[in-house]
C-alpha cells in the first residue's frame, strides 16, 4: 500500500472525478489508462506518476497543487515534505515536454549587430 501522500492524492482524484460526474472508466479513457490503474491511484495503492498527474489535472482543469491539500494544523515538516513532492512532480511534468520542444527547435546563433 502507498504512503499517506499517495492516499491524499488518490482521494483528491476520486473527489474530482465524482464532482465532475465521471466514472473510473471515463477518467481512464480521458487519460489513456486502464480503469484498474485509476482505481489503484484513487485507493493510494499505486503512486501517481508526474505525467499521469499532469494529464488528470488537465482533464479537470485544476492546478497540480490541488492534489496536495494541507490541513490548517499541518506541522512544518509535513508541509515541507508535501510541497517538496509537489515541486518535484511539477518539475518532472514540465521538464520532459520542454526538453522535447527544445530538442526539436534548431538553435541558430545570430549576430546582434548587423552591418
Amino acid at each position: 500500500m502507498g504512503n499517506s501522500v499517495d492516499q491524499v492524492v488518490g482521494r483528491q482524484i476520486r473527489y474530482l472525478r465524482l464532482k465532475n460526474a465521471k466514472t473510473i472508466e471515463d477518467l481512464a479513457r480521458d487519460v489513456s489508462l486502464d480503469p484498474a490503474q485509476v482505481a489503484r491511484f484513487e485507493s493510494g495503492e499505486e503512486r501517481v506518476g508526474a505525467q499521469h498527474l499532469w494529464r488528470i489535472a488537465n482533464v479537470f482543469r485544476v492546478p497540480i497543487k490541488t492534489f496536495f491539500p494541507l490541513p490548517d494544523d499541518t506541522c512544518p515538516e509535513e508541509l515541507a515534505a508535501v510541497q517538496g513532492l509537489a515541486d518535484v512532480l511539477v518539475r518532472r511534468a514540465v521538464h520532459k515536454p520542454v526538453k522535447q520542444s527544445v530538442q526539436k527547435t534548431p538553435y541558430r546563433m545570430t549576430n546582434a549587430k548587423k552591418s
